[in-house]
């Protein structure tokens, strides 16, 4: 896979490196890759937990509809991964 990033961006990777703060421009995007990937799954288990808590009641009647709407497009986003 090859990735494009615009000038700037590599001459910063490049400074970086230059500065000693990584030892490659791959540490650094591995780096965001990692932060991009925790992020995903703290949403994931956000949407969880909003589940669970529907399930068990713990939502109260002036959310339910809104919390059943989230539910629902929860199930679709994890049915879609499938």
């Amino acid at each position: 896979m090859q990735v494009t990033i615009p000038k700037e961006t590599a001459q910063f990777l490049k400074s970086e490196v230059t500065a000693g703060h990584v030892d490659s421009a791959d540490d650094i995007v591995m780096q965001g890759i990692e932060l991009y990937q925790l992020r995903q799954q703290y949403i994931e288990d956000r949407i969880q937990q909003g589940i669970d808590d529907v399930a068990a009641g713990r939502t109260s009647p002036s959310n339910q509809a809104f919390m059943d709407d989230i539910k629902r497009g929860a199930l679709r986003k994890i049915a879609a991964k499938k």
